[in-house]
């Protein structure tokens, strides 16, 4: 298995950087506007700052997805019948 360097994956080790941030800074959610609209200006911001790095996108919509969940109360880390990962994303070999 070959490994990246951050100069070769620069947009995405900016990113990480700021996404821990990002996860810091709103792991507790809150039940009002600013709260959320706040999170919605942060990950803009980050996208901005990272060139739309795709992978930062995927990543900063599922922890938003996330943070809903939680405010809706919703059973945390429920799998699903078929598991965590679907068929496409499992390794062959």
């Amino acid at each position: 298995m070959a490994g990246v360097s951050k100069s070769e994956i620069p947009d995405e080790a900016q990113f990480f950087t700021e996404f821990w941030k990002l996860v810091k800074d709103f792991y507790q959610v809150e039940e009002n506007d600013d709260y959320w609209n706040y999170l919605c200006d942060r990950i803009n911001e980050i996208d901005e700052q990272c060139n739309h790095c795709r992978l930062g996108q995927v990543l900063m919509n599922g922890f938003a997805d996330y943070l809903e969940e939680k405010r809706q109360g919703k059973k945390m880390y429920q799998i699903k019948q078929e598991g965590l990962l679907n068929e496409n994303h499992r390794a062959t070999g």
